[in-house]
């Protein structure tokens, strides 16, 4: 039955047949006299409206019985409707995690026996899944990719985290607010720019000229240099034995040596052949004098803080060295209460005077002519790195020590890219 006619039966329920059993049982209840007998024509007709109220009372049943089967058919319905779709997702979630575990046995088979300890299909499977740079031979030039015979292979996911945490982890700006974004190609990229906070409206007379105010654009460009983690010699015994975590082992190390390298250049990079570090042409928002008796004040954070525009502020945070933030924590602010807090919830951070932050031992000390805390919306500093890491095993060179060699690399840039109204700015302090 279509919906239109489910709709009717209860239009008539509703309108006909509920109204008038109530007209007919009000009828009856008339019929029937405060004292004595009915009539025997009073008698007659209470017999038949009672008749027709049972006819009246049995439609109405049958038609409840049928719009309660209709919902329960309909509640069936949506049931295995929703059952079906979350089959579906079930499905695509196993689906997902059985291509996760493929890749990592896959994966793990060949970083210990190379290509020659995979099926057909499983180096099918590398080739098509963690493999960008398949077909193409490694040229003298440096341009050329990594075929897959020399064994240059994107890693599978679990793997690039783990060296991604490593990395982190010897980056502490990394670990900030800052923008990070991945590309498929190491092509440089542009980004444009709009400084127009320094051009205003203007108030008109009628029937004015309206005047011409034009707005300049800027242009930051990111590179994609290339990081080594230089070669880790593994030996064929450790690469046979099952019981030892190879891509754990690897990763790890191999993240780490990434992650040292990169670290200082986030901060101090020059920005000529390398990235540019966030310390390289910041802007000072509070100057401070550094003296032997003296260290930071809370004033010193409260000035550094209303150095970055408001706008920035809502999203600002932090950057600082280990030795800023022991200054930090002997501070008390105007009411005797300390600028340092600890995040007293899972999930919440700890604060200096009410914003997060993060330390990052490449940044300076607190020293004279040093600038060794960073404040404002970090999420202008961009990381940009291409196609993830790559990982090389070399079978060959290291054959006669029964070793196998791996390295790691990694393409990335960074540096500020803002329109120059100085989302965040640092704390700098000048001798005494």
């Amino acid at each position: 039955m279509t919906t239109e006619n489910v709709d009717g039966v209860r239009t008539r329920l509703n309108d006909e047949l509920i109204p008038k059993r109530a007209n007919i049982w009000d009828q009856m209840k008339e019929l029937v006299p405060a004292e004595g007998g009915m009539s025997a024509e009073d008698a007659q007709t209470y017999d038949n409206a009672e008749t027709e109220l049972e006819e009246v009372d049995t439609e109405i049943a049958r038609l409840e019985r049928f719009l309660k089967a209709n919902s329960a058919n309909e509640a069936r319905e949506e049931e295995r409707t929703a059952l079906l779709v979350d089959n579906r997702i079930v499905s695509s979630v196993q689906v997902a995690k059985d291509e996760a575990e493929r890749q990592e046995i896959t994966f793990d088979k060949w970083l210990r026996g190379g290509m020659k300890a995979l099926d057909s299909e499983e180096q099918e499977f590398m080739q098509t899944r963690h493999m960008h740079l398949a077909d193409a031979e490694s040229r003298a030039q440096g341009t050329g990719a990594i075929s897959g015979a020399a064994g240059g292979y994107t890693v599978p996911e679990g793997f690039w985290n783990q060296i991604v945490e490593a990395t982190l982890a010897f980056g502490g700006i990394r670990n900030a607010g800052v923008f990070e974004f991945s590309t498929g190609t190491g092509n440089d990229l542009p980004i444009p720019s709009n400084d127009d906070t320094g051009n205003v409206g203007a108030l008109i007379t009628e029937n004015t000229q309206v005047s011409e105010q034009d707005t300049a654009f800027g242009q930051k460009t990111m590179k994609a240099w290339i990081w080594t983690s230089k070669i880790i010699r593994v030996s064929l015994a450790l690469l046979q034995d099952s019981a030892f975590d190879l891509p754990a082992f690897l990763a790890r190390k191999l993240g780490e040596r990434i992650g040292r390298a990169q670290a200082g250049y986030f901060i101090t990079g020059t920005g000529s052949n390398q990235p540019e570090g966030i310390l390289t042409n910041i802007t000072t928002g509070h100057t401070t004098v550094a003296t032997q008796t003296t260290s930071l004040t809370y004033d010193d954070f409260v000035n550094l803080e209303h150095s970055v525009d408001p706008t920035y502020r809502i999203r600002s945070e932090y950057v600082m060295s280990d030795d800023a933030l022991r200054a930090a924590r002997l501070i008390k602010d105007e009411n005797g209460l300390p600028i340092w807090a600890p995040g007293m919830v899972t999930g919440v951070p700890s604060t200096v005077n009410g914003y997060a932050y993060t330390i990052d031992n490449n940044m300076p000390d607190v020293v004279a002519s040093s600038k060794p805390i960073v404040f404002g919306d970090l999420s202008h500093y961009w990381v940009r790195s291409v196609l993830g890491v790559q990982t090389l095993r070399l079978d060959e060179r290291y054959a006669d020590f029964l070793q196998v060699g791996f390295l790691c690399f990694s393409r990335l840039d960074a540096r500020p890219v803002d329109a120059g109204n100085d989302p965040y700015k640092s704390l700098t302090m000048v001798a005494a």
